[in-house]
């Protein structure tokens, strides 16, 4: 096998976006994982490190945000979202974000109700990152941006590298 060797880097300052990572155990297909510090994160890369042989022993894994099931239809200007179809104790209490993938929008949750069960109503603040506030159809899934389910079968550690949102609602992103 032949390695190639670097003899010059370069650096940069980068002061926003922060980027990050993380390490953490998989014990089972579709675990989830909550950044309890971040309102949201934009995985770069998620790694499944193995002690296996050589070109096995590193693999990528697929993952997916978090969901939430908007109950009913919200106007773009509404500031209470009901919801439904919610995985228990799998958000905070508030301090985070959710993106509506069939618009784009994404909002920051200031509280939400019903964190520790199944279904509540979450107050945001409409057209955080940039984005522009729109209408919210019922059953339209909601990605809750801290919380990823991890949908690999392998298990193991994982490295992921990823870019934190912050937390101030009124950042340009998009």
């Amino acid at each position: 096998m032949a390695y190639a060797l670097v003899s010059t880097t370069a650096a940069a300052t980068v002061v926003a976006p922060i980027v990050k990572t993380a390490v953490f155990t998989k014990a089972a297909q579709n675990d989830a994982v909550m950044f309890t510090d971040e309102a949201g994160v934009l995985p770069l890369e998620v790694r499944v490190i193995t002690n296996a042989a050589s070109g096995s022993n590193n693999s990528a894994e697929t993952w997916g945000y978090g969901t939430i099931v908007a109950n009913g239809t919200h106007a773009a200007a509404a500031t209470t979202i009901a919801y439904d179809g919610a995985v228990s104790d799998e958000r905070l209490s508030g301090g985070y974000f959710v993106m509506n993938p069939y618009t784009g929008e994404i909002m920051y949750v200031q509280q939400d109700s019903g964190y520790n069960s199944t279904s509540g109503n979450l107050t945001v603040t409409r057209g955080a990152l940039g984005t522009t506030a729109a209408q919210i159809t019922d059953n339209h899934y909601l990605f809750v941006m801290n919380v990823l389910t991890l949908n690999g079968s392998t298990t193991g550690k994982i490295m992921m590298t990823y870019l934190s949102l912050g937390r101030d609602p009124k950042g340009e992103w998009f």
